[in-house]
Parts: structure tokens; sequence; C-alpha cells
């Protein structure tokens, strides 16, 4: 039966109880996911934070093929790996560098307040060539990680924080679209071939020291010129 009088509840159960609809807002949440919907605007709101993402909805974790990391400002490298074999798939742990730093951050503030516009074109670029996003406020080790398999082929997955500044997110993509120009073989480049391991830290470098220097900031120019040193040292094991 139908256009009986309002009960004067906010909101009404669908589906045996595990989808809720607020139908003042048109907004309706799912609680096994924790993702709430507007069915007017198309937006999907992960549960616990600010993500807001049109109709893909895919914050925190997308679904993709990542395993393995090169990171964004800087850190050290991880676990060696065995490096006799040639083929197969090696521990994504085995071969990490952990980003605990985001210097740009202190001069242009996160790129979900500051630059959304830029961070969503980022992401779909990144999503329409397959790479995984992973976005989260745990992911203190932020990277590009290629895919585990020596075989290469496929994309890896981006991990990122969720206040991560713009120039952090460039960085990573640099480093996503080397991979993508080596064939997606960026697994067997992190663990057999430091010189263009080391020139891909340069091109994402560089693109974060460009920026600072545009904004005049001598001393984040060189935070971000020792993170790169940092990085040198790990990558040839000084």
């Amino acid at each position: 039966e139908e256009d009986y009088e309002p009960l004067g509840f906010n909101f009404i159960t669908l589906n045996l109880s595990d989808v809720l609809l607020n139908p003042e807002t048109m907004e309706v949440f799912t609680p096994n996911t924790g993702q709430t919907q507007s069915l007017e605007k198309g937006e999907v709101r992960a549960r616990g934070d600010n993500w807001t993402k049109g109709d893909k909805g895919l914050f925190t974790g997308s679904k993709g093929s990542g395993g393995g990391s090169s990171g964004s400002g800087g850190g050290k490298s991880g676990k060696k790996v065995d490096k006799s074999g040639d083929s197969g798939i090696i521990d994504s742990r085995e071969k990490m560098f952990h980003t605990l730093d985001d210097p740009m951050r202190e001069i242009m503030g996160s790129a979900y307040e500051n630059n959304r516009e830029e961070l969503f074109a980022i992401i779909d670029e990144l999503e329409a060539k397959g790479i995984e996003i992973d976005i989260s406020e745990s992911n203190n080790t932020m990277g590009y990680q290629p895919s585990p398999s020596m075989k290469g082929g496929s994309p890896g997955r981006v991990k990122m924080h969720k206040e991560a500044s713009i120039s952090a997110w460039e960085h990573e993509r640099q480093h996503a679209l080397d991979d993508e120009k080596s064939g997606w073989n960026g697994r067997r480049i992190l663990t057999f071939d430091a010189q263009e391991h080391y020139q891909w830290e340069v091109r994402a470098y560089g693109i974060e020291i460009r920026k600072a220097k545009s904004f005049g900031r001598k001393d984040i120019v060189e935070r971000l010129e020792h993170l790169l040193e940092n990085e040198r040292k790990a990558i040839f094991d000084e």
C-alpha cells in the first residue's frame, strides 16, 4: 500500500535491515561497508573520514593488483631480497621504501582540502591504468608499489595517507608512469637495476623540488634533496 502519512521516523530499513535510507536527505547507509551514498548527488562517503569520490566510492582502498613499493618523501629500504631468482612472486614486504615525511604538506596542506580537483584527476588517471588506490589514515608508509611478479605486465598500487600533499601524489604518479613505461616491470627494476631505480627517484623528487623552488622555500628544497640522497644511499647500499 502507498501514500500513507509519514510515521515520523528519520530512517527506514530496507533489504533485510542491511541498508538504511534517510528519506529527508535521500542518503543510503550500508552498515557492513560503512559507506553513505547520496541518491541525488551520486556521491559515496566512507565512514570515519571525510573522503568523497563521486559515484566510484573507492575510498578507502580500490581493488587492483599491487605489490612492492617505491616511496615518496624518502626513507630507508626494508629487508633485502633474494636476487638469485629471475621469475615468480616476491613478498611485497621484502622491497619496501618507507615514507614518513611529506615536506611539501607544510606549504600546500593536504591535497584533499586544497587541491581536490588535481587530486581526483590524478586518481582517475591512475585508476584508468588499472592501478589500485589505497588511502587511509593509517598509511604512514606512502609509496608506489609495483606488481610483485618479476614477470611484469601488471599495474601496481599507490598507498597514500589521506592528508598527503598534492606534491606527494604527483611524486607517486611519476613512479606509476615510469612503471607503465617499463612495461610494468617495476619489481624487476627495484630488485635488479639500481641505476634505473635511482633515476625513477630523481624524476619523482625533481617534481617536488621544482615545486618547493617555485614557493621560494630553500629550506624545503634542502630537505627534499636530503631525502633524495637518503634514497640514493639506500638504493646503492651505501
